[in-house]
C-alpha cells in the first residue's frame, strides 16, 4: 500500500509539473512603436529588441531582432501603387508559391499567411503579412537570419498584427 501511495504522489507531482510547463502562453512581448524611425506602425516585440532601418533607394528595410529570443522580423516598406490590400496579398502569395522550396500554406487569413518551405526535406516556416497605411505598403516577414519553427513563426505573425 505504501508503494501505491508513493506512486500516486509522484504521479500528482508530475502532472502539476507538466501543467505548469504547458501554461506558458508564449513569449513576453511589449509594444514597439516605430514612429520614432519614421513609420506609423506598431508591433509587439521582446524587450530590448534592436531596430535597424536601411534605405534601399526605392524601399526601406526595417529589421526588428532579438537574437536570444530567436525573434527576427523584416518589414519591407515602399510607396503603394494603390490602396488594395487584397490585391497586394494576392501578389505576395503568388510570389511565395513561385519559390522552389515552397511546400504548403499552414494558415491563410485576410491580411496574411503562414507557410512551410522544405529545404533538403527539412521544414522551415515563414509568414507574410501586408498592410497599407497612407501612401506606403508594408510587407512583414520573418528575418532572413535563421530557420524558424512553426510556433516561433506563429508568435511573430501574431506580434505584427495591430488594429487598423
Amino acid at each position: 500500500m505504501n508503494t501505491l501511495k508513493k506512486a500516486v504522489v509522484v504521479s500528482f507531482v508530475l502532472a502539476l509539473t507538466c501543467l505548469a510547463c504547458n501554461n506558458n502562453s508564449g513569449p513576453e512581448y511589449k509594444e514597439l512603436n516605430l514612429l520614432e524611425y519614421g513609420f506609423p506602425i506598431k508591433l509587439m516585440a521582446p524587450d530590448s529588441a534592436k531596430v535597424d532601418v536601411n534605405d534601399l533607394a526605392f524601399m526601406k528595410d526595417i529589421t526588428v531582432i532579438h537574437e536570444s529570443s530567436n525573434f527576427s522580423i523584416q518589414i519591407m516598406v515602399s510607396k503603394s501603387s494603390d490602396r488594395d490590400e487584397d490585391g497586394l496579398l494576392t501578389y505576395v502569395k503568388k510570389q511565395t508559391e513561385l519559390n522552389p522550396y515552397f511546400s504548403e500554406f499552414v494558415l491563410e487569413e485576410d491580411r496574411g499567411f503562414i507557410f512551410k518551405n522544405l529545404i533538403d526535406s527539412m521544414p522551415s516556416f515563414d509568414f507574410r503579412y501586408v498592410k497599407i497605411k497612407g501612401d506606403r505598403e508594408y510587407i512583414y516577414q520573418t528575418g532572413l537570419s535563421t530557420n524558424f519553427t512553426e510556433k516561433e513563426v506563429r508568435d511573430m505573425y501574431e506580434s505584427v498584427q495591430e488594429p487598423n
